[in-house]
């Protein structure tokens, strides 16, 4: 009985790693492409490991704007997920404590826009941007993404299930 239950651990934790190692190896590959030459990269784009190693894709980096990049990212990262808390958690709320008319279909048409897959959003929402003159703008970026329908059905779920 004890070695089959230790037979049992060591299978487990062996496909544990092995799904560890599948998870992190894209990370790996990015890191690795990092150090590589172009031609490199192009030959051998599975390979974590550089057959010559350079910085010259540093060296590229620091001739650019990086600063400027990081500082976007993380205001749109910020706002974007601060805005989803707030929104999704309200609509949460209201789809799981607040009786009112509408209610079902509601949660229906939340559930069908979880089917699209966002891809296919983006052309209206770029020419819905462009029409509003907020391409290129921090609401531009931040405004798309302040809400999803994931995160309602989310929201709702936890307010249903986990406040009695």
């Amino acid at each position: 009985m004890r070695r089959r239950r230790l037979a049992g651990r060591v299978l487990l934790y062996l496909t544990l790693v092995l799904f560890a190692v599948i998870y992190i190896y894209p990370f790996l590959l990015d890191i690795g492409t990092a150090f590589k030459t172009e031609t490199d990269a192009v030959a051998h784009p599975l390979s974590p490991v550089p057959q010559h190693w350079v910085l010259s894709a540093f060296s590229q980096l620091g001739q650019q704007d990086f600063a400027r990049w990081l500082a976007n990212s993380f205001v749109v990262a910020v706002f974007a997920t601060l805005g989803r808390i707030l929104f999704d958690s309200m609509a949460g709320y209201a789809l799981a404590r607040l009786r009112f008319r509408g209610r079902g279909g509601l949660f229906a048409a939340v559930i069908a826009v979880m089917a699209v897959p966002g891809v296919v959003l983006l052309i209206p929402t770029f020419l819905v941007l462009k029409q509003l003159n907020l391409f290129n703008t921090y609401p531009g970026m931040i405004l798309p993404l302040v809400t999803d329908a994931a995160g309602v059905f989310i929201m709702r779920q936890f307010f249903l299930f986990s406040l009695g």
